[in-house]
């Protein structure tokens, strides 16, 4: 039976390298404990592509600062062991800029070898015996913690179908249709499929179980909030009945501009050539999570009410969304500049905004993790902004529902997932 009669998600986005600041939210909410320890606090994880990695990681039951070194530390560096670049002489599909860079099949070894070296090894384990693995609470949390078993369910998109593929740990889950249970796929099969972003990163479909599968991303599911929501409601759960934590891998969201103003986005204008400008942006936008979106989706699917009017912001809903925004703010003179995200000054912080607004999902260098690193740090202090549920985008973030910082939406969630 779920804590008070609640059942409690915890929704971690994709996102690449960005899945860090999952793994730096979770630290700064729990301390430095094993995953199990904070997985026992959720009745389910919904997970897509770097989510799935620290969800992965969390039942693995590395401690959360393991787990933000696994990301952030070069001694370690999980980034090298699933970016694993192609040998130039293997990318012929790769023309300005766009095409395959790294090795799909050197990916799912490097996630074998991640849930191999964790304290709780499971590198072969099927995704349906997760659950099992995971152990009970300590008796200091056993006040707090659920007592059943904790869930996953895992988005990709199946290649040959075309279709999404949702991965479950319940192999009667009433939200599956009635094909067999699938009770083979082992957890590093299911992150391997959900990880696997296409046209300009992986060069090849995740292939294993007669399948081939790309990113969750492509269909739909980088915030797999909404799966997770769903998965429960299937189960004939009442819908006050469900608590949410929604974490993502920030967003870019620039105000509306004109061209040459880095801190604006000017619209898009035809050019050449304009089929690989196309391309390469489509190919980025299966990442990206508009603010009214999914959560605002699962916000309101959980029959929850919307704001009267602009001063009444809406902040006692059931999700609870943590991500940071890269988004300028205004300053006492109503222009735009960058958040204070670096101590050297507004200089230094104008280009780590600038260097963060244009960074990928492959972040792979050390000195793009610092920059997420940064970003991270300077969001959980409050300095740059989160991202409501949903807001007015062309203000300095006018807060509609949910919490436009993160000390704020912090409390709320220690409140309702401590």
């Amino acid at each position: 039976m779920p804590l008070n009669g609640r059942y409690r998600i915890l929704s971690l986005d994709g996102g690449g390298s960005w899945a860090l600041i999952e793994a730096m939210a979770l630290l700064d909410l729990y301390g430095n404990v094993p995953g199990h320890q904070v997985l026992n606090r959720f009745d389910l994880v919904a997970a897509n592509s770097g989510g799935s990695i620290v969800a992965a990681a969390l039942a693995a039951n590395y401690t959360l600062q393991q787990i933000v070194d696994l990301f952030a530390s070069p001694a370690t560096n999980v980034r090298g062991q699933l970016f694993v670049p192609l040998p130039l002489l293997d990318q012929p599909e790769r023309i300005f800029g766009l095409g395959p860079k790294y090795s799909t099949v050197a990916k799912l070894t490097g996630l074998q070898t991640l849930l191999g070296n964790g304290p709780v090894p499971l590198p072969a384990t099927p995704l349906a015996a997760v659950p099992g693995a995971i152990t009970p609470p300590p008796p200091a949390l056993a006040g707090l913690a659920i007592t059943g078993p904790t869930h996953f369910i895992i988005p990709s998109f199946d290649y040959d179908a075309g279709r999404a593929r949702f991965f479950r740990s319940n192999a009667t889950s009433p939200a599956a249709n009635f094909s067999a249970a699938d009770v083979t796929t082992t957890l590093a099969c299911a992150v391997h499929a959900s990880s696997d972003a296409p046209v300009n990163y992986f060069d090849l479909p995740a292939a294993f179980g007669g399948g081939q599968f790309w990113d969750g991303a492509v269909a739909g599911y980088n915030n797999p909030v909404l799966a997770g929501v769903l998965e429960i409601l299937a189960l004939g759960v009442a819908r006050n009945q469900i608590d949410v934590l929604s974490i993502g891998t920030a967003n870019v969201a620039l105000p509306p501009g004109v061209a040459g103003n880095a801190l604006m986005q000017p619209p898009r204008t035809p050019g050449w050539p304009r089929l690989l400008t196309d391309i390469g942006v489509m190919s980025s936008s299966i990442l990206d999570d508009p603010p009214d979106v999914a959560t605002f989706h699962a916000h309101f699917a959980l029959t929850q009410s919307v704001p009267a009017g602009v001063a009444t912001p809406v902040q006692d809903g059931p999700v609870v969304r943590l991500n940071p925004l890269i988004r300028p703010v205004f300053d006492a003179t109503n222009t735009w500049v960058a958040p204070a995200l670096n101590p050297a000054g507004a200089a230094q912080s104008l280009a780590d905004f600038k260097a963060l607004a244009a960074l990928g999902m492959d972040a792979t260098q050390q000195s793009d993790v610092n920059l997420i690193v940064e970003l991270a740090t300077a969001w959980i202090a409050g300095t740059v902004r989160n991202q409501p549920i949903r807001w007015r985008t062309t203000e300095d973030v006018g807060c509609e529902i949910g919490f436009d910082n993160y000390p704020a939406a912090r409390a709320l969630t220690l409140t309702r997932f401590r």
